[in-house]
């Protein structure tokens, strides 16, 4: 698989429910997520463990309408970068947020991703 063909099956995987094939085969035990915000879902993450359960704080706290579109991707032969509008609702607010996400992937496997809000201001209101 390319870079960006696991960019994007990293959401798909998700979406189809195979997620668990996807993780085993293309994401580092020691992979990096960082989200910064100033709520209880930002922060940096470490290992599988650690960060599928802060992606699944994020989908519980959305109360599962949390979802993630691809809107582009471009890779190199070391990142990926996915476009992405993010949605969800939450307690009578509704998040609509352009975001890039950006993949480190080395030996067809995500190691770090850092998550890049286009106004980062109106995500921290919407998880506060």
């Amino acid at each position: 698989m390319t870079n960006q063909e696991i960019a994007r099956a990293y959401y798909e995987a998700r979406i189809r429910g195979n997620s668990e094939e996807f993780w085993k085969d293309h994401v580092s035990n020691n992979i990096g997520y960082h989200l910064p915000a100033h709520t209880v879902v930002g922060g940096e993450f470490r290992g599988k463990a650690a960060v599928r359960e802060a992606i699944a704080a994020i989908i519980q706290r959305s109360e599962n309408t949390f979802k993630s579109e691809i809107l582009d991707v471009t890779s190199s032969d070391c990142h990926a970068a996915v476009l992405v509008r993010a949605t969800a609702r939450r307690n009578g607010k509704v998040l609509d947020s352009r975001q890039v996400h950006v993949f480190e992937i080395t030996n067809q496997q995500i190691t770090e991703i850092w998550i890049y809000a286009y106004d980062r201001y109106t995500v921290d209101d919407f998880w506060s």
